[in-house]
Formats: structure tokens, C-alpha cells, sequence
């Protein structure tokens, strides 16, 4: 479990309300990523998730965090003229702390991001059930949280006299607490977190997202830092309803 500081208690049945907000960051920053990927052998995707279970052991301490990501499932060649949804989902497991690198802590997820994908084809379903989870409705069986990155090639078709090309729908549904969704775009890396409504508040989304594009921002400028060292604004409630401010801000390292 994932236990992030929120504005409102779990509801025992959450809705599926969500909301959305979005950030970017530079074609220089993502550059850095991309580098400290080609040192590591890792891909973009493993150097930002390594920079996602900072970002939450951060606001959580937790070191033993789970984060969901898709998979395409089109595994077989067989599978690819056809028509339909592939889709398998899985659950990557990392283990952040205050004492690693984060170029160590990127190779460390690289290798248990490649193990997670030698068995993807293993039906997520199953692997719940093998599990054996303690039935909670007001959570996800294995996870809390997901990572999304959109890399493909994003095309545009032309029909007689009409230009077709795709267009973000705002949406306004969640299945998770959090969902980090990266596009890459030649501006560099376009962000939106997704979140619950019922636990957070718009706010308090904006902030966190903030966090994050800070984070990745010192990684990217300084690959070798220590995870203790980054520095964060973590927000935090009052706990006295008349004060005007929403959050403190604490730093640590």
C-alpha cells in the first residue's frame, strides 16, 4: 500500500472521479534523462520510473514501493496485423532509499524492470489470484499508482481534402490514486498526472506534479547525487482549520 499524504480520508468505495493537470519539461532536461539512460544501458522509460519511486518514497518514506505500467501484450508476430486490446498490466516492484545513487538506483530498476518483462505475458488477473491479496475495496489489489510513457510515433493522415490527427480528451475519470503519463514531444517530455478526486484536491495535484518536474530536473543536471541529497517541497496539512495556509512546505534531505 501506498500511503501518500491527501486531503480527504479513503473512502471504503472510492468513485472513479479524476481530474487531470499538466506540466513540460525541456528538450535540454530530457536530453539529460536520455543520457543518463545511454550510461546506464537502461531506456528513457526505466530512468523515469527510477525518478517516479524517488518521487514517492520522498513524499512517502516508504522503500518498497509497486507501480503499475502497460504493456502492449503483442508479444507474438502472429499478434500484430490483428485487431483488438493486448493490453497486460504489471506490476514493477523497486526498492528506493536515502543511501543509494540515483545512476545505482537507475541500473537497479533497470534489472528488475527486464526480469518483470521476461514474464509479461503472465495474466495479471492470475497473478492477483495467485497472490492470494487481502479483498480491499478502497484500494487496487497490488498497486496505487501508474507510470504511462507514450512514445509512439504520433502520425497524421490525410483523406481527400480532410487532415485527421489526434486530439487529448480531458478526462474525468481515475482508476488509481495517481497516474503519471509522460509524451514524448520534440519540445521534450510533456506530463500529466491524473489523480483522484477523492483524496485529492486540484491543488494539491499542481504541487505534486511540481515535485516532480523538479526532481527529474536535478537528476537530469546531476545523475551521480545521492537520493538523500535531492531536495523536494513536501507538502504537508495544517492541522489548525484557521490558518490560511493549505501546506507547509519542509524541506529535508
Amino acid at each position: 500500500m501506498l500511503e501518500l499524504p491527501a486531503d480527504r480520508t479513503r473512502p471504503a468505495v472510492p468513485s472513479s472521479e479524476g481530474g487531470r493537470v499538466h506540466a513540460q519539461i525541456s528538450a535540454d532536461v530530457a536530453e539529460g534523462l536520455k543520457q543518463i539512460a545511454a550510461e546506464t544501458g537502461a531506456t528513457l522509460y526505466m530512468v523515469l520510473l527510477a525518478a517516479y519511486n524517488v518521487w514517492l518514497h520522498k513524499y512517502t518514506r516508504q522503500t518498497d514501493i509497486v507501480v503499475g505500467t502497460p504493456v502492449s501484450g503483442r508479444t507474438h508476430t502472429d499478434t500484430e496485423p490483428m485487431i483488438g486490446m493486448f493490453v497486460n498490466t504489471l506490476a514493477l516492484r523497486n526498492a528506493p532509499s536515502g543511501e543509494k545513487r540515483f545512476m545505482d538506483f537507475v541500473r537497479e530498476v533497470k534489472e528488475r524492470t527486464l526480469a518483470a518483462f521476461e514474464h509479461q505475458d503472465y495474466p495479471f488477473e492470475e497473478l492477483v489470484e495467485k497472490l492470494n491479496v487481502r479483498h480491499d475495496r478502497s484500494r487496487n489489489p497490488l498497486f496505487d499508482t501508474m507510470l504511462v510513457l507514450q512514445n509512439m510515433e504520433q502520425s497524421i493522415l490525410y483523406l481527400t481534402d480532410i487532415e485527421v490527427r489526434s486530439v487529448e480528451q480531458e478526462t474525468s475519470t481515475t482508476k488509481m490514486d495517481l497516474t503519471m503519463i509522460v509524451v514524448e514531444i520534440e519540445q521534450g517530455l510533456q506530463l500529466s498526472l491524473e489523480y483522484s478526486r477523492d483524496l485529492f484536491e486540484h491543488g494539491t495535484a499542481t504541487r505534486l506534479l511540481q515535485g516532480f518536474c523538479e526532481l527529474i530536473k536535478a537528476t537530469a543536471t546531476v545523475p551521480s547525487v545521492c537520493i538523500r541529497e535531492l531536495k523536494m517541497e513536501i507538502f504537508q496539512h495544517e492541522k489548525e482549520e484557521e490558518e490560511d495556509e493549505l501546506f507547509d512546505i519542509i524541506h529535508f534531505e
